[in-house]
């Protein structure tokens, strides 16, 4: 069986690249706020959090080893844009890009102690710091090295600001180090408006020339060492410009090592880690036939300096434990035993290079870039085809031409893993095969992702409805299934038109996506069987899903206002609809800019915040959006006047849910929260007796 998706998979399966990624939180089954008031001069609340202090931020820091920063420091050889990055890192943070072996971490060291001084302390913050909840620990240190930015909390220029406040008043100065990736480079100059710096080494020889005079200070000690290579190289030769200054060390390692004896230093240039690489195929073709050798090449690439005995030991290992899967070429034998010509092995591990495939298909890698879906960032090296939608032309032919072939590419889709990019994929692929079949049962292979027990074909089946519906011939049927599916008994095809919902399909049609959503919603009712409240819960989190995917889309007024109809109306849940709204506070920037700019939408915010605190099944998530956004107003404008308008609303009548948020307030909050003095203030009044209703 497989697990339960948790919500940020469902929008990242459902909604792909339409939409910004947005925090969404969902509590199942969740018994939320049921502690009770009690008299005197405090409230109670019994929940699940009571007694936790507020959430602390992700920060891993540590200091930087004196050491290190020495040797960054040593032989170092400064690059053309030394002197106008030390100028950028004096106005705030300074963004380093670079790609690996570039020498990044040695020239952001040395900016910092350039900056900071020789002697004084450098600090190391990991990727996952959260800057925004960030401070300055140790009052000594007047450097800060970032390894890269958290992918799920991209910086905003808020953020910044307070970062570069933070620094000025610590007087310290931050590198932050990021791969050279040109979609975040562009991100970052576009987001806030800096230009990260480009980490491009010094030419090889400059670096040569450094690293060399400082590990040989003697002019005659370095020419005697150089004597070692006459006859055999040109030291211009091996400076070849693409060595990259790990590789330049590499090889006044290699110098130094050999003390003047040209025997000891032998073919420096065969010795070099950069050309290793390049020779490895011919390597593995010239040992393809002989499985002993290929054993023993991996056990002494892996054991490498380690006693010959022991690596032939893990060869034979290894040979043993492959099970004939390094043997090229099968012998050939009948049921009889009678020897027949050889066959080659399938199992053979090595039976075929990706650049093999990739020629045989006509296809290329391109060049490594860094993807940052999901929490963490990671490197893709795609593979596209030569020749523009030449996918599209293969995939359409066969299913075209070869009837049987489409059942099977069904049944090994349909058991796809649970990745959200793969699901994307096989999602076009589905729609576009409805197009290319046409007919009355076009969409019947969709169908058949729609009734699976997995959540993952389930989504699959969303996305491919968002592509068909691309044809103008049949939208209409899409249509049509969505409606009738919207009021089936089976639970799986009412999640599957709640994710089309919030994915292709809904985002093209907002309308329509919110009155099928509507209907699903009607259909949930409170029923005494488990199998029942269970499907029900099924539905309602697709729907929260498909909402919050259309909230962040672009569809902020329009949501807002279609949940206002739901709520005034006689039919449905009102506990259901403030849910919803609850979750949609947690994406705040619409109702931060209405309650901010008090628009005439910003009445019915405040009124509805209101119902939410005052129903026990939605206070907590309300209040801790709440507590979220006054956070935020100590460093961004527009939370803070959004907060405090909303705040001086919700004192004029203080019931019993806006006197529990004043009460969180008051006692998780600290100096420059948005609100707090509003909050404050309103208590005073309330324990005074000017306030009543509360009680």
């Amino acid at each position: 069986m497989e697990t339960e998706h948790d919500v940020s998979e469902l929008l990242d399966a459902i909604r792909g690249s339409a939409g910004a990624r947005g925090p969404f939180v969902y509590a199942p089954h969740g018994n939320i706020n049921a502690g009770s008031v009690h008299g005197g001069q405090r409230v109670h609340n019994g929940s699940a959090a009571e007694g936790r202090k507020p959430r602390e931020g992700r920060v891993r820091e540590g200091p930087i080893p004196e050491a290190e920063v020495r040797a960054a420091a040593f032989g170092f050889a400064q690059p053309d844009w030394f002197g106008t990055a030390l100028q950028k890192l004096k106005q705030g943070p300074l963004f380093l890009a670079g790609r690996p072996g570039s020498g990044r971490r040695t020239a952001a060291l040395n900016l910092l102690r350039a900056s900071c001084g020789g002697t004084a302390p450098l600090r190391a913050l990991d990727s996952v710091t959260e800057l925004d909840r960030w401070q300055p620990t140790d009052a000594s240190a007047r450097g800060y090295l970032m390894d890269g930015l958290f992918p799920s909390r991209p910086l905003g220029p808020g953020v910044l600001g307070h970062v570069r406040s933070l620094l000025k008043k610590a007087g310290a100065h931050m590198v932050i180090v990021l791969p050279d990736d040109a979609a975040l480079l562009r991100r970052i100059e576009q987001d806030l408006h800096v230009s990260p710096t480009v980490c491009v080494p010094p030419p090889p020889s400059r670096v040569f020339g450094s690293c060399f005079e400082a590990m040989v200070p003697d002019q005659r000690e370095r020419e005697r060492l150089l004597s070692a290579l006459k006859g055999r190289h040109e030291l211009g030769d091996l400076l070849v410009p693409e060595l990259v200054p790990a590789e330049v060390v590499e090889l006044v390692s290699a110098i130094v090592a050999a003390d003047g004896d040209a025997d000891a230093l032998g073919d420096v240039g065969a010795r070099l880690s950069y050309r290793a690489e390049r020779e490895v195929p011919a390597l593995m073709e010239k040992l393809r036939d002989d499985p002993d050798a290929l054993a023993f090449l991996l056990a002494a690439c892996v054991y490498e300096g380690l006693d010959h005995r022991l690596v032939r030991e893990e060869a034979d290992r290894l040979l043993k434990l492959s099970e004939g899967r390094l043997t090229a070429v099968l012998p050939g034998t009948d049921p009889q035993g009678a020897e027949k010509a050889d066959r080659p092995n399938p199992g053979f591990v090595f039976r075929r290079s990706l650049t093999e495939l990739l020629h045989a298909v006509r296809a290329v890698p391109r060049e490594r870039e860094i993807r940052t879906e999901g929490a963490y960032a990671h490197s893709v090296e795609a593979v596209v085809f030569v020749r523009h939608r030449q996918a599209e032309a293969v995939l359409r032919h066969v299913w075209r031409e070869y009837g049987q072939l489409s059942e099977l590419l069904i049944e090994w889709l349909r058991e796809v893993d649970r990745s959200s990019e793969l699901t994307r994929a096989v999602g076009q692929f589905v729609g576009g095969a409805a197009k290319w079949g046409g007919g009355r049962r076009a969409l019947r292979h969709i169908r058949a992702f729609a009734e699976s027990e997995r959540t993952t074909s389930r989504l699959i089946a969303a996305n491919a409805l968002g592509i068909a519906a691309e044809d103008p011939v049949l939208v209409a049927e899409v249509r049509y299934r969505l409606q009738e599916w919207s009021m089936a008994v089976d639970v799986r095809l009412r999640t599957t038109v709640a994710y089309a919902c919030g994915a292709e399909f809904g985002l093209s049609r907002p309308d329509l996506a919110l009155q099928l959503l509507h209907t699903l919603l009607l259909g949930v009712r409170d029923r005494p069987g488990e199998e029942d409240r269970v499907d029900d819960d099924k539905v309602l989190l697709a729907v929260r899903v498909a909402l919050a995917s259309l909230f962040q889309a672009g569809n902020e007024a329009k949501v807002f206002g279609r949940l206002l109809e739901w709520l005034d109306a006689e039919r449905g849940d009102t506990e259901q609809v403030l849910a919803l709204f609850a979750q949609l506070l947690h994406s705040p920037q619409w109702f931060m800019r209405n309650l901010a700019e008090e628009t005439p939408d910003a009445a019915s915010i405040v009124e509805t915040v209101r119902r939410a605190l005052n129903a026990d099944s939605t206070f907590d998530t309300t209040c801790r959006a709440l507590l979220r956004w006054a956070e935020q107003g100590r460093w961004d404008e527009m939370p803070f006047r959004a907060m405090e308008n909303l705040c001086a609303a919700l004192a004029r009548s203080l019931r019993s849910g806006e006197f529990r948020l004043f009460v969180e307030m008051e006692e998780r909050g600290t100096e420059g929260w948005a609100g707090l003095g509003t909050a404050r203030a309103s208590l005073s009044r309330w324990r005074a007796g000017g306030h009543r209703e509360a009680v």
